[in-house]
């Protein structure tokens, strides 16, 4: 694709020079860039971009990444508490809501529900409302199962991604583990909490500089509801704050 793009006269096309951990750089793309930029080898992978294209357009990227990801209208109107299977008292205060994003790309990258439940819960018992979010049908059986066992909680109907992170950006916080939901939480600035079960929380989880709402826990071969709630409550101050 690079090489059949269409460039000026004095174009040129600008590619990596050399592998990362953890990236999908192939030696051969080299041939088609006219300018190769050599990067560090242990770099997280929105930096990477940053780096390469700062060195592309001969800028200087600043030290903390601004995604400029703003809500728009789309947002899904949330419905009527329901507690215990019941409707709430309708004038009573709305509780803050906590995103769960429990879906992900690979199974082996899952948080299991029981964890899931308990961590509800004790969202529930600390005063936040639970929402579940959901892109398959596989996806929202998990999602009906853990509402099942919490008290106050919102199974998300199904909705596109701009909806979904319209929705998302009315929320106090999220937690979620490696997916693409969880890296939009990253991107609207929210209090957030990542779930690793694979050492590569460094190349893709939130980045420590430019992010103090934002935190990544791992362990193997998960981590702990006690240590996500940890990482909770690190953040939950300013949350009950707002």
């Amino acid at each position: 694709m690079s090489w059949l793009a269409r460039t000026a006269a004095r174009g040129r096309r600008y590619g990596l020079a050399n592998q990362t951990d953890g990236s999908s750089f192939e030696a051969p793309a080299r041939w088609v860039a006219d300018v190769a930029i050599e990067l560090e080898p242990h770099v997280h992978a929105i930096e990477r971009s940053r780096v390469l294209c700062a060195a592309a357009f001969k800028y200087e990227a600043d030290a903390t990444a601004r995604f400029g990801l703003k809500p728009g209208a789309l947002a899904v109107p949330r419905p009527p508490a329901v507690r215990h299977g019941h409707a709430a008292n309708p004038f009573a205060a709305r509780r803050p809501v906590v995103a769960l994003v429990h879906g992900t790309s690979r199974a082996d990258k899952q948080w299991p529900v029981a964890s899931w439940v308990a961590l509800g819960q004790r969202l529930n018992h600390h005063g936040f409302a639970v929402a579940l979010a959901h892109g398959s049908a596989a996806e929202k059986v998990t999602s009906e199962a853990i509402a099942s066992q919490l008290d106050d909680v919102w199974v998300w109907p199904t909705m596109g991604l701009d909806a979904l992170t319209d929705t998302m950006a009315h929320c106090a916080g999220v937690v979620g583990v490696d997916s693409g939901l969880s890296h939009i939480a990253v991107a609207l600035g929210l209090p957030h909490v990542q779930i690793y079960n694979f050492d590569t929380a460094w190349r893709t989880g939130p980045q420590s500089a430019g992010a103090p709402r934002q935190v990544s826990v791992y362990a193997t071969p998960q981590p702990d509801v006690d240590s996500v709630w940890q990482a909770w409550e690190s953040l939950a101050t300013p949350v009950l704050c707002r």
